[in-house]
């Protein structure tokens, strides 16, 4: 197992099966969506007692922001914020640029700044009151999660053992009453 947030070239890297989000342009894949994700934007109790809660997006330029370098491509990744018409993109200044999940979830529990995650990454410090959601309303676009594997003839036995238990574990960790996904679809 690589756990690497680069996006790998399964086929030409001898992988079996990969873990992806967004839409897959490669015909040699087979893919299978597991569910689906939303982002927020968070910072500690401490920062925005400091500096202040964001209403609006426009908010956020007289904020610090920690932002993400995607590995595969060296991008910032962008805030999906939604804007009412006519709107203009809001400034975001950067405070700091990382790499890695748990340095900039880190930096926003030390109260750092504003960050963009997944919800399963902020999830747990949500819940606990160490991270606060902002700006909720502006943030409606949900992310899919895929498992693809290269499109075989037939699935090795070991292959469909682990495409059913990624299948069941993520619908059972959406819902936690469900015991078991939908049936894998090899497409």
């Amino acid at each position: 197992m690589s756990f690497d947030n680069r996006k790998i070239d399964i086929l030409a890297e001898g992988f079996d099966a990969a873990l992806r989000t967004g839409e897959i342009e490669d015909d040699s894949l087979a893919s299978r969506d597991l569910g689906s994700f939303r982002l927020y934007l968070v910072a500690s109790p401490a920062y925005l007692e400091r500096r202040g809660r964001p209403a609006h997006p426009r908010d956020l330029s007289g904020h610090d922001c920690i932002h993400y370098r995607m590995p595969h491509s060296g991008q910032i990744q962008t805030w999906p914020l939604t804007q009412d018409e006519g709107d203009t993109p809001p400034v975001l200044p950067t405070r700091l640029i990382c790499n890695n999940d748990a340095a900039r979830l880190q930096f926003a529990l030390d109260g750092l700044g504003l960050t963009c995650m997944s919800e399963f990454s902020v999830r747990d410090h949500l819940n606990s009151g160490r991270l606060e959601p902002v700006l909720e309303p502006y943030l409606r676009y949900r992310y899919t999660f895929r498992l693809v594997w290269p499109i075989q003839a037939t699935i090795s036995p070991t292959l469909r053992t682990f495409i059913d238990f990624v299948n069941t574990w993520f619908a059972s960790a959406q819902n936690p009453d469900s015991a078991s996904g939908p049936a894998i679809d090899n497409r």
